[in-house]
């Protein structure tokens, strides 16, 4: 029996907006085969101290941990940023 055939297809899942401190969760739809994930982050960071204290680093903080996780129980990608 020949499986449904496969189509290579770019979508946008969603837009969320990030929280400080904050959790969110993003859903994918199922019966797809992922091949690659992205993730897009855009914003402005408004510093309200002296800039010379701001480390270049300081907006990767924004998002401290990305986690991929199957079925909700098997984690697939799990690092720090």
């Amino acid at each position: 029996m020949a499986g449904k055939p496969q189509y290579r297809i770019m979508r946008k899942i969603g837009t969320i907006q990030v929280v400080a401190g904050g959790q969110t969760t993003i859903d994918l739809p199922r019966d797809y085969d992922y091949e690659t994930l992205f993730l897009r982050l855009a914003g402005t960071a408004n510093v309200t101290v002296i800039a010379t204290s701001v480390r270049a680093e300081a907006p990767c903080q924004w998002v401290p941990r990305l986690e991929v996780i199957a079925d909700g129980k098997n984690t697939i990608f799990n690092a720090p940023m």
